[in-house]
């Protein structure tokens, strides 16, 4: 589910504090999340 929200958000259908929500994290979790996998690259 992480991966295909994840999708979502990088092709802008949905905003980051809906993908939060589907997740069930708070939106600087959420933050923190795409952060952490950019740093990835």
């Amino acid at each position: 589910m992480s991966r295909l929200v994840r999708k979502t958000v990088e092709n802008e259908k949905i905003s980051i504090s809906r993908a939060a929500e589907i997740l069930n994290l708070s939106s600087e979790q959420m933050m923190e999340r795409i952060a952490e996998l950019e740093d990835f690259g």
